[in-house]
């Protein structure tokens, strides 16, 4: 009774007046309790720890207070409160003391729950029996839940009472429930389990590798198991890019697929456009034109007509890139309709839009807004960290802090950041030392949140050896010899002299007006000036593609000089016109002739045209007796490198008119290959050159040679039947769903097929394996798209069709006409390329060889060492998520259920094992980390709006699970001895990295282990959360951790 009298009649949990304390103070007295709560926690008991062991018996009685249930429905939900609140309780001390006793108190059953499913169920009841010396029983009733918010934190209302009559008809209440309620005890048992079970190291690495990767991909569904007509097409590899490819877009708005070339990217976007019409959402499509049929229209109309041709008709849209290139190529009525009802973007060859300034850009800035964008490219990465930049901004839409939740509070700066650090120049750095720095794509933290690539070698592993993709084997490149000397004969020595950059014979005046004015903008004239090398570096690399492409170059050149000069001063041109009358008309006929050859759809393809001079030329500002003095002269001495042109590369009596090859030692040089080469004689080869100019020359002189079946395409050349010409070329593997035509290709085949890279993109080209670069182009992106027109995933069946000899099977050959040293001297074309490959390479991962075999300046050897057979970390530990999941799948398929803040300990580096590649290969450069320590896995706090820029602007958007995205997954590792903690990958990993038979062994465990955990806590408080700017009380959430000693 001293307890009955000490206690208020009203327990409302203000101040000390808890229901928590309440029992505090009664339990002491009382031998047996009866709860009937809506509301039911287990963590409750670990509250009133130490005071509900000495009762006798405790019987729960629980059910839902708000709709009638089931009771599995019943079960469920309080199950998920009861995990939760043990959860909770974690937090406070990860030991959980208390929780092991009620589990044995369930297992004696001197606790037990039942569930009322007959009806909903809004009881609030404790009702305590005394020990036999006390005189009265006690009882609370009202509103508290057995929870913590229901025990003390809540305002509650409710009633304590020693009346024995209200207390006799809460007993026979209760009772009469209990006994038709439905026992629970066994379910409540198995929650608890999980929670106290030692785990072993193992189980925690698994457990922090299934999380890490869980939120980055989505899993397949029963559509596209059972009803999609891409999926079954699919391998797996291109399964993954699938699925990645829509979380990154459900996160972000958009994701680059930038898988290497000939990996096929294609099919990964015609599921997404499958998945898009599907689902009901209208699409558009944008691809070259070199693609459009043989590629992406052939394919849908394979693949996805059968079964979506009206839903194709009503909602998907092709638009051809060039369809955005120039002011009115589209209308402002499909511009709008892009606008208002397109849902989802894919973009083929994506790289062209990485001009933000070009009309494509901005087009293509305006028409993307709130869409969802696929852009695929297996060269993101051009000339700059820019164009990267330039893509993902079509994502951000200029927002600079579009992804603030990963750290990076301004897009254009991180980039920015990232370009200084990889453009710092080391002139006495090797090009080794210089390799060594890379990776970006896949360890820059944004781009591994946006983009995929994956490696050939990659997908090979992935896929296992028996399921692997068939890929040719790439051979080192062949290199073929010439002389320029032989082919300019004396001419050379002269072209030298005009174009040496300290001593140039040529002033190129016309593009440099400002040396002329009466008081020049230094800005105006330091642009000039790189125009003027610009020039003369272009004019070079023409000389080196062909004497047909310099002679077009010079004469184009010439013309605009002579235009200027009839222009300002007819008398001048006169005069000199009179002088130069036979040569200036053969100019005039050439020029002609050039634009005639090209057809009604011509476009610009060649980057690197010679510039227009400056429009807004005001000739009241300039000294022009001087200018055009100077014009006259240049005029002059390129007049007279085309009569010896013509002289040097024409018959006697017909210069200027027809050519003689024998004189051109480069096209002797190209002809004995085709002619003599045991591997390139009477096989498919496809001949690239940068300029149409040269490609329309080779054309000419093969078929004159006698070469048979031999076509030529540039962009404004073989135009309208390219599609055609591309189709017997390689018939077999752009014709095998129609007979008919491939039987009509088969009979009227192309065996050598001349090209600019207007087909250097997007095209299957692989029934040929042999490939000749008459030419190289400044930027290494070129060449490896060009060899990836051959170098291409096989297709089995189509192989045992094509019947290569036995020396081609699976094989891919290419040679390259590289620039003589004579040239090199003064273009360092070659050296400025394997400068560019090393850099591309360190963001892009170029595979392979691309100039030479062994030259000592590419240091190939090291290059392939480090680069084709390196996989990123993440790329490795995808592959062991993928090893564990297919051969421990037991374990696996558990992780999603097991509890948060998993505990375990090993000895430093023990159990770590080899890595191996799916081969079995040992990949040696990832090694056990030996340092004592803690490893912890967090999933961080989600980001779910942007920053505000004022007090004012702030908003109060609340968490949704199914709405917004889950926090991104992180792992850390503390030193022991340093204290210093690391959040990279390769470290992190190393620590907690180990084998399923891995001993589990703990020396301090959790509750001595808190201080080094909440020092990682506060460090990440410290860096991420201040990076993203995360609300106050935002916190990571720790799924699991391991101690290292």
């Amino acid at each position: 009774m001293d307890t009955a009298k000490k206690l208020p009649a009203i327990i409302d949990n203000r101040n000390d007046n808890t229901l928590l304390n309440a029992l505090g103070r009664i339990l002491p007295n009382a031998e047996k309790m009866d709860i009937a709560a809506g509301g039911f926690e287990i963590a409750s008991f670990l509250m009133l720890e130490g005071l509900w062991q000495n009762l006798s018996k405790i019987r729960i009685l629980t059910g839902d207070p708000n709709t009638r249930r089931t009771k599995h429905e019943i079960l469920r939900d309080l199950l998920e409160r009861c995990n939760n609140s043990i959860e909770n309780e974690k937090i406070r001390d990860d030991s959980l003391p208390g929780l092991a006793a009620v589990r044995d108190a369930l297992k004696n059953h001197q606790i037990m729950l039942k569930v009322w499913s007959a009806s909903k169920f809004h009881a609030a009841s404790y009702l305590m029996e005394a020990k036999e010396n006390s005189l009265v029983d006690f009882a609370v009733t009202g509103s508290s839940d057995f929870s913590r918010q229901g025990l003390t934190e809540s305002l509650e209302l409710n009633l304590f009472t020693t009346d024995q009559a209200h207390i006799e008809g809460l007993r026979n209440w209760f009772n009469e429930i209990w006994k038709d309620a439905e026992t629970a005890s066994a379910e409540l048992l198995h929650l608890i389990d999980p929670h106290l079970k030692d785990y072993d190291p193992f189980t925690i690495y698994a457990k922090s590798l299934f999380e890490f990767f869980a939120g980055k991909e989505k899993s397949q569904d029963e559509w596209e198991i059972s009803s999609s007509a891409i999926y079954p097409l699919l391998s797996q590899y291109q399964k993954d890019g699938y699925h990645q490819s829509l979380q990154i877009a459900e996160r972000w708005g958009g994701a680059l697929i930038c898988d290497g070339v000939g990996l096929g990217k294609t099919f990964i976007a015609l599921m997404i456009l499958e998945r898009c019409l599907h689902e009901g959402k209208r699409l558009l499509l944008i691809v070259p034109k070199s693609a459009e049929e043989s590629v992406w229209r052939a394919n849908i109309r394979r693949y996805l007509e059968p079964h979506y041709s009206l839903e194709m008709e009503e909602r998907l849209r092709i638009e051809r890139h060039t369809s955005f290139g120039k002011e009115g190529l589209i209308s402002e009525k499909r511009l709008d309709y892009y606008r208002k009802w397109t849902d989802t973007i894919i973009i083929d060859e994506a790289h062209h839009f990485r001009n933000p300034n070009a009309n494509r850009g901005k087009l293509l800035m305006d028409i993307t807004a709130n869409k969802k964008l696929y852009m695929l490219t297996a060269t993101p990465i051009n000339n700059s960290l820019d164009d990267l930049y330039y893509l993902i901004n079509y994502i951000a839409q200029n927002q600079p802090d579009h992804f603030a939740s990963i750290r990076i509070r301004n897009l254009r700066k991180h980039f920015l950041s990232a370009e200084k650090r990889m453009t710092i120049e080391h002139p006495d750095a090797e090009l080794s030392d210089i390799a060594e720095q890379g990776d970006f794509l896949r360890s820059d933290e944004l781009l591994k949140n946006m983009l995929i690539q994956r490696s050939r070698k990659y997908v090979k592993q992935s896929e296992g050896i028996s399921s692997s993709p068939l890929f040719p084997v790439r051979q080192m490149p062949k290199v073929i010899s010439y002389s320029l000397k032989n082919v300019y004969a004396g001419l050379y020595g002269e072209i030298k002299e005009a174009f040496d950059r300290h001593r140039p014979f040529l002033s190129l005046a016309i593009y440099n007006t400002a040396l002329y004015h009466n008081s020049p903008d230094p800005k105006i004239a330091g642009y000039q000036k790189l125009i003027a090398g610009l020039i003369r570096t272009l004019l070079l690399k023409r000389l080196e593609s062909s004497f047909k492409s310099f002679e077009a170059s010079v004469e184009d050149l010439l013309a605009k000089m002579a235009d200027f000069l009839k222009y300002y001063s007819s008398e001048r041109f006169s005069a000199w016109d009179a002088t130069n009358r036979r040569w200036w008309k053969l100019v005039q006929d050439h020029i002609r002739q050039r634009l005639e050859l090209d057809e009604k759809d011509t476009e610009n393809e060649e980057e690197d045209e010679i510039p227009e001079f400056a429009k807004d030329f005001d000739h009241d500002q300039h000294d022009m007796n001087r200018l055009l003095d100077d014009i006259l002269e240049d005029m002059n001495r390129l007049t007279g490198f085309l009569s010896k042109i013509y002289r040097r590369f024409y018959f006697k009596g017909q210069e200027g008119v027809k050519e003689d090859p024998e004189k051109d030692d480069k096209l002797q040089k190209l002809l004995q290959h085709l002619r003599e080469n045991q591997v390139m004689k009477n096989q498919k080869i496809i001949i690239f050159s940068e300029f149409r100019n040269t490609a329309r020359y080779l054309a000419k002189q093969l078929i004159q040679a006698g070469l048979r079946n031999v076509e030529q395409v540039d962009s404004g050349r073989n135009v309208k039947n390219r599609e055609m010409i591309i189709k017997r070329f390689a018939p077999y593997y752009n014709c095998i769903s129609d007979s008919a035509e491939l039987s009509l290709c088969l009979e009227h085949p192309v065996d050598i097929l001349i090209s600019t890279d207007v087909l250097s993109e997007g095209l299957n080209l692989q029934d040929a394996c042999l490939l000749i670069n008459y030419d190289l182009h400044w930027n290494p992106v070129r060449l490896m798209q060009r060899i990836g027109r051959v170098d291409r995933r096989l297709n089995p069946d189509i192989e045992k069709m094509i019947k290569r000899p036995a020396w081609l099977k699976d094989r891919v050959f290419f040679w390259n006409f590289l620039p003589p040293d004579e040239l090199e001297d003064l273009l360092h074309l070659k050296q400025k390329l394997d400068g560019k490959i090393f850099r591309i390479n360190r963001t892009l991962g170029i595979e392979g060889a691309l100039l030479t075999p062994d030259d000592p300046d590419m240091a190939m050897k090291l290059f392939n060492e480090r680069y084709e057979r390196k996989e990123s970390v993440e790329e490795l530990m995808r592959l062991e998520k993928e090893r564990i999941s297919s051969e421990i799948p037991e374990i696996w398929e558990l992780l999603s259920q097991v509890p948060k803040r998993l505990f375990s300990g090993k000895k430093a580096g023990a159990g770590f094992g080899a890595v191996l590649n799916q081969k079995g290969e040992v990949v040696d450069r990832i090694r056990q980390n030996p340092r004592p320590g803690l490893f912890l896995c967090y999933r961080m706090p989600p980001v779910i709006a942007s920053a505000a820029e004022d007090i004012f602007s702030v908003k109060n958007i609340r968490y949704k699970p199914g709405e917004h995205p889950a926090g991104e997954v992180k792992w850390y590792f503390r030193d022991a001895e340093s204290g210093s903690i690391s959040e990279i990958m390769e470290e992190t990993w190393a620590a907690v990295r180990c084998l399923p038979d891995t001993e589990r062994s703990v020396e301090q465990g959790v509750t001595q282990s808190a201080e080094a955990r909440k020092a990682v806590e506060k460090h990440i408080k410290n860096t991420y959360l201040r990076d993203v700017q995360a609300p106050v009380g935002a916190k990571p959430e720790l799924i699991a951790w391991m101690e290292l000693f």
